[in-house]
């Protein structure tokens, strides 16, 4: 795929790969278990200064791995890293820099995996090295679910912890609490940021429910596997 915005011509590929994933034969037809295997993901963006008057010469390569798993019997875990550098970055222009999907309103209709709460828009995007880290707990029962009635209803709690580092970052983290599946369609999240340990803001946001480890998220590009 080849993309001319302006003055940049871009290559991108996209790849990704489950190993160790099972099936199972139902009347014949074979299908995948879910969350059996983790993704190992791998993405290489590059600017083309050769082609036409293009003025981008870069290299980013990122790798990634998701997987969401069971964690004993209390709930499941929805892990997301990320990594990448810009190996060769001799003219990256601004909306080339690995950007960071985050929301600073109330509303918001990202997926919980893949992207920040209170991170500033623009603040901390990369045209160097970046590393990002989401770990999402789903309980089965915690505070409020505790009440059989909440619970019987499909009312589910979650703890996440969200990192990102980049060179100006200086080590930002969030903390979070979230109601998930309010009244089957609603999301409610409370949540803290830190920088480099220290409090930096605290937040509410709100947004439809989403299928808990499912799907594609809304930060993330779809992958072919091989």
């Amino acid at each position: 795929m080849v993309d001319r915005v302006q003055n940049a011509a871009l290559v991108e590929i996209l790849a990704a790969y489950r190993p160790g994933l099972k099936y199972y034969i139902r009347n014949g037809n074979k299908q995948v278990i879910d969350n059996s295997a983790p993704v190992l993901g791998l993405r290489v963006k590059t600017g083309l200064p050769s082609i036409g008057n293009s003025t981008s010469d870069f290299t980013l390569v990122e790798g990634s791995y998701r997987h969401r798993f069971e964690a004993g019997r209390k709930g499941d875990i929805n892990l997301l890293l990320r990594a990448g550098a810009f190996l060769n970055n001799t003219y990256v222009d601004f909306p080339d820099f690995q950007h960071f999907a985050t929301s600073e309103i109330l509303l918001t209709r990202l997926d919980p995996i893949g992207s920040y709460r209170l991170l500033p828009y623009y603040r901390n995007s990369s045209g160097e090295e970046y590393v990002e880290a989401y770990v999402h707990y789903q309980f089965r029962k915690l505070l409020l679910t505790n009440i059989r009635k909440l619970h019987l209803i499909g009312l589910k709690e979650d703890l996440f912890v969200n990192y990102l580092y980049t060179p100006t970052s200086d080590h930002y983290t969030e903390l979070g609490y979230s109601l998930d599946n309010i009244l089957r369609v609603l999301r409610l999240e409370f949540v803290t940021s830190f920088r480099d340990g220290g409090y930096e803001d605290f937040g509410v946001r709100l947004s439809f429910t989403t299928n808990f480890g499912g799907g594609n998220n809304s930060g993330e590009t779809e992958l072919t596997e091989f």
